[in-house]
């Protein structure tokens, strides 16, 4: 009986990665261009459920879970979320910074905890992380100064600051996205001007 038990133990596992496997598609709304795509990326899919599952039996300080990212590989995700080319960047090592206080600075601090800034969102498949940092500083600074939180447009930067220097999903610089709402006079709030992921 325990030899039949191991025998049907892959068989059982594989019919839950089945189901999890078309719960996950639904959720992410995955579609592929043909059975040969969806074997690929099933098997991609399959890989990352394992090291997700092998990160999280290990005992980390933080754990791990699926995204819209989990059926690419490695390389591909870096391909489409880390593009920006860093060459022909000039840098000014001259500068300096002067400290304001000696106060103690926390271990952690999390702004969102504090509701200082906006939910956390997700950017899909645009390399916007640079817009969503500045945003969210952005938000933190009008909140301690004003006592109202204001939702800011991450999409009014990802798409109007090209001639500061930033490349929209391509990638970007918080400091260009800076320099694009001192020169606009402002940005929008998300709710006029909301997020497309593109």
């Amino acid at each position: 009986i325990l030899f039949v038990a191991l025998l049907l133990r892959p068989v059982c596992c594989e019919m839950n990665l089945d189901a999890y496997w078309t719960s996950w598609k639904m959720e992410f709304n995955k579609k592929y261009n043909n059975s040969g795509e969806e074997v690929f990326r099933r098997s991609v899919w399959q890989h990352n459920v394992m090291d997700v599952m092998k990160h999280n039996r290990e005992h980390h300080s933080f754990m791990l879970g699926l995204n819209h990212l989990s059926d690419l590989t490695a390389e591909e995700v870096n391909a489409k979320m880390n593009g920006l080319s860093m060459k022909n960047i000039p840098l000014d090592s001259n500068e300096n910074f002067t400290v304001l206080s000696d106060s103690p600075v926390p271990d952690t601090l999390n702004w969102t905890e504090k509701g200082l800034v906006s939910p956390v969102q997700n950017q899909g498949m645009c390399g916007s992380c640079w817009a969503f940092s500045a945003v969210g500083a952005l938000e933190g600074q009008m909140m301690k100064k004003s006592g109202r939180l204001v939702p800011l447009s991450v999409q009014n930067l990802v798409d109007c600051s090209v001639m500061e220097g930033n490349h929209g999903c391509k990638g970007g610089f918080m400091t260009n996205a800076f320099m694009y709402i001192i020169h606009n006079k402002g940005i929008d709030s998300d709710a006029f001007y909301p997020y497309t992921h593109q």
